[in-house]
This record gives C-alpha cells, structure tokens and sequence, in this order.
C-alpha cells in the first residue's frame, strides 16, 4: 500500500544593492510614489497567485480521498499523465489506489501550508514550490505528510499543472521539468505515523 500512496503522491504539485537614497523632490517623490504603487501591487498579484495555489493544492488533497478522479487529473501535469501511459491508464491506476483509499476508511484530516510558495521562473515555464503537511487518518492510524507540490504554468497561460514532491524526490527534475532551476534545494519529504 505505501507503493501505492507513493504513486498517488506522483499525482498530486529583484536584486539588492546598494543605492543613494533619491532626495526628495518633487519629481523623485511621484516616481517614488509610482514604485510603491508598482509594488504594492505586485505584492497583491503574488499574494493573489498564492492563494489560488494553495486553494487548488487544497482542493486536489481533498479529491485524492473523496475518489473524485477528474479532479486529480484535471491537475496532473501533462508530463505525469504522459509517463503514466496516457490518460486512461493513469485513471485507473487512480481509481485502483482509491478503491484501497476507500476500504481502508481513509480520510483528509488537515492540509496546512506551512510556507509560502517559493515562485521560479525558466525561459518557458514560471514554477511554484508549495511546501504543505497534511494529516490523514484510517481506522486508529494517523499519517502526517511533509512535503511539497510543485506547479508548473506556461508563459501566456492561466492555469497551473501538479507534480507531487514524492515524485520528484524519486526521480529528480530532468525527466518531467527539464527547464527547472537546477540549482534549486527542494524542502524536506517524509511521512510519519502519529
């Protein structure tokens, strides 16, 4: 069964320097003023895009364990569903690992984000690193997940793809996002029983 919540969690997904002080006149003050505007704005748009991150990642956890199978995969980066064998059998093997999720009476206690994304970004691709611990619990058994998702959108398109931490601490970035930082220290992965 850890093969196969292994498997599931495949599923799942400005420089400093030193600068003199403008003086204050007039004309630096409006230029001021439009680069507060500027980054308050931008502070808002990431603050925006953090949260539709985290209520999405939310949203997948929950589908893992009501067996809602579109949702999932509606998430899944292109990559994924590709190495999987296409669409079809990955929903199987996604309804498989429910049905097991199902006998074994196993449900989301919590799903918390611990840390905010960490936004990257390649010639292609802007990429969000989602560290988050969730909490799910069968029968007296409780397991804590920590771990991270790693989104993935295109530039120009709206929506964000999935790739679970499990999957890349397995197989690294090379295989499913080429383009990825390289250099980049993902955060710690493991699960605990509680």
């Amino acid at each position: 069964m850890r093969t196969k919540i292994v498997l599931l969690g495949l599923l799942l997904v400005l420089g400093c320097g030193s600068q003199e002080p403008p003086r204050d006149t007039p004309g630096n003050q409006n230029t001021q003023k439009a680069q507060d505007d500027q980054n308050t704005q931008e502070e808002t748009d990431s603050q925006s895009e953090t949260d539709r991150i985290q209520r999405e990642l939310r949203a997948v956890v929950e589908a893992v364990y009501d067996s809602e199978v579109q949702t999932v995969l509606d998430y899944t980066h292109p990559r994924v569903i590709k190495l999987a064998g296409g669409e079809e059998p990955l929903r199987a093997m996604i309804q498989e690992v429910y049905s097991e999720f199902e006998s074994a009476n196993m449900e989301v206690e919590s799903v918390t984000f611990h840390e905010a994304p960490t936004f990257l970004q390649s010639k292609a691709n802007r990429f969000s690193v989602v560290p988050f611990t969730s909490v799910v619990t069968f029968g007296d058994q409780r397991i804590k997940a920590v771990g991270y998702q790693v989104g993935v959108q295109r530039f120009g398109a709206t929506d964000w793809k999935y790739v679970d931490g499990a999957y890349i601490e397995k197989n690294g970035t090379q295989l499913l996002l080429p383009d990825f930082p390289a250099d980049y220290q993902f955060p710690k992965y493991g699960f605990a029983r509680q």
